[in-house]
């Protein structure tokens, strides 16, 4: 089982490694795509039987080149996102924790799912997990608008048609649910809407509904199908004048440095009595996957309790609670604000500190060969 982890880790590697390569060889046949390329890895290129001069200023060959450099410079950041066993291309800071602001924590993991070289840590107050140094803003930004969707999803250019219809499946029960809370003809707007199948979703029944991505090749196509209602950009670049009934954060405020900073924001593009709906991964559920949880784009892990923690402090109280991390909020205080950090901290000391992470996940994983197993032979 860890060989065959190891492969499908090593696979992912290789595939990168093989869109270098017919990059590389695409650079190479174009005018001056040689000299560009071998500038770009580090190598001398000289023409036969020529002396270069240490004097002599030469010629560009290629006007383009320094777009060639910065096209080869990402294709290679973007491999290291994928090869096991070493460092993410970051350099990161130090913060206390993202959603009580508490100094003291805990190391828990150094790897993440992909054997990459992740450092994750426990905050000691409330029990998030979180990316520790974690990525500075520009880093996140950089992440998500070049290197995300490809890394996790593969897409060059525009999604993958078998993504755009489950996420097409997702968003029509999604609306269903949202429509319940909602007046006829409400504002609407999705905060990291992806592809746009949710905001799709909601224009057809009759919601005015609207939405902002910040990576380029998702946002773009939702762009391009639904047009002004689309904007391409990050949360902290988008101003909205007329304000919403409903904001929804599908899957979203896991991959945001400063969550409480995010959840202001939408309080400002939200009506007095408008609903906020938060849905995050739940680092609680079972069977616990220990550093199967942990990658590069989340850079934080909540359960329960230390989601309800975050929303308190900007001063939002659950409406309705979905599931575990699915809940509805409003204005107003959380009624049991006072015990959110000591409830969420016993939830996360019990699946990553009394047992390892790396434990859990060898465990979580046995549990689904086992799985698998049982339903051949059945």
């Amino acid at each position: 089982m860890i060989l065959s982890d190891l492969s499908k880790h090593c696979l992912r590697a290789s595939t990168i490694a093989n869109r270098l390569q017919t990059a590389a060889d695409g650079y190479k046949a174009s005018p001056g795509g040689g000299h560009c390329l071998s500038q770009a890895i580090g190598r001398r290129q000289s023409l036969p039987g020529q002396r270069r001069s240490a004097n002599r200023p030469r010629a560009d060959p290629n006007p383009g080149r320094d777009d060639r450099h910065a096209s080869v410079a990402n294709l290679i950041r973007t491999a290291r996102h994928l090869i096991p066993l070493t460092r993410h291309p970051y350099r990161g800071e130090a913060v206390d924790c993202p959603a009580c602001g508490g100094g003291e924590r805990r190391a828990v993991a150094s790897l993440d799912r992909g054997w990459k070289r992740l450092p994750t840590a426990m905050c000691a107050t409330c029990g998030l997990l979180y990316t520790n140094p974690m990525p500075t803003d520009a880093e996140l930004a950089r992440f998500y608008r070049e290197d995300y969707r490809f890394t996790y999803q593969g897409a060059i250019g525009k999604p993958w048609s078998r993504h755009v219809r489950k996420r097409e499946r997702e968003a029509v029960g999604r609306a269903v649910q949202m429509a319940s809370l909602l007046a006829p003809g409400a504002r609407v707007l999705d905060f990291g809407c992806g592809s746009g199948e949710f905001v799709s979703a909601m224009l057809a029944r009759d919601f005015d509904a609207h939405g902002f991505e910040p990576g380029e090749t998702y946002g773009s196509s939702a762009e391009t199908r639904l047009g002004r209602r689309i904007t391409v950009a990050g949360w902290s670049d988008v101003a909205y004048e007329a304000p919403f009934d409903l904001i929804t954060a599908f899957q979203v405020i896991e991959h945001l440095r400063d969550p409480l900073q995010a959840l202001r924001a939408m309080l400002g593009w939200l009506a007095p009595a408008g609903r906020l709906y938060l849905e995050v991964p739940n680092l609680a559920e079972r069977p616990c996957k220990g550093i199967g949880w942990f990658h590069f784009a989340h850079v934080l892990g909540f359960n329960h309790w230390n989601l309800r923690l975050a929303a308190a402090r900007v001063g939002l109280r659950p409406v309705s609670v979905i599931a575990p991390t699915q809940i509805v909020f409003e204005r107003g205080e959380d009624p049991e604000a006072a015990e959110l950090a000591a409830k969420g901290l016993a939830l996360a000391r019990a699946d990553f500190l009394y047992t390892s992470p790396m434990r859990r996940y060898w465990q979580y994983r046995w549990g689904k060969l086992r799985g698998r197993r049982h339903a051949v032979s059945g």
